[in-house]
């Protein structure tokens, strides 16, 4: 991962980075998330005490989404069963199971494939793209001339 001076040009290897992509800065940036390329683990960088530390561990992570205070971190293992959301408190890296939501659960029990998480607005509502699949396909033609 690099950070990239808008005004100078200049770029800047971020330590320790290396096997990670997909970065998400905090709000408050003081933070740096960043994915493994398997997507099972997230990596959390405190920018000021310039060190990582495991966020997260999971079978298959979609995007982890920041609170708008910087204070958790919202992360969906998307192989985990009924697809719940965890919220991951920043200051000590915990999650309970009062940090459980599980808003994809009743969805989950009718004809929704996939729900997942996909971002969160400045007032900390939660953003879930739901997928019906594509059962609903049957055939395609294409005539080109």
């Amino acid at each position: 991962m690099f950070v990239l001076d808008l005004r100078t040009g200049a770029r800047t290897k971020i330590p320790g980075s290396e096997g990670l992509y997909r970065s998400f800065w905090s709000p408050n940036g003081k933070f740096l998330i960043g994915s493994s390329y398997d997507g099972k683990q997230l990596k959390l960088r405190d920018l000021g005490a310039q060190r990582w530390t495991t966020l997260a561990t999971a079978k298959l992570f979609g995007s982890p989404t920041w609170s708008p205070d910087s204070h958790f971190v919202y992360v969906q293992d998307l192989l985990e069963k009924e697809q719940p959301v965890h919220r991951v408190n920043i200051s000590t890296l915990r999650s309970d199971r009062s940090d459980r939501i599980d808003v994809c659960s009743p969805l989950l029990a009718g004809d929704i494939h996939r729900c997942g998480l996909e971002g969160g607005s400045a007032q900390g509502d939660l953003l879930f793209r739901l997928s019906r699949g594509d059962q609903d396909v049957y055939s395609l033609e294409l005539s080109l001339p």
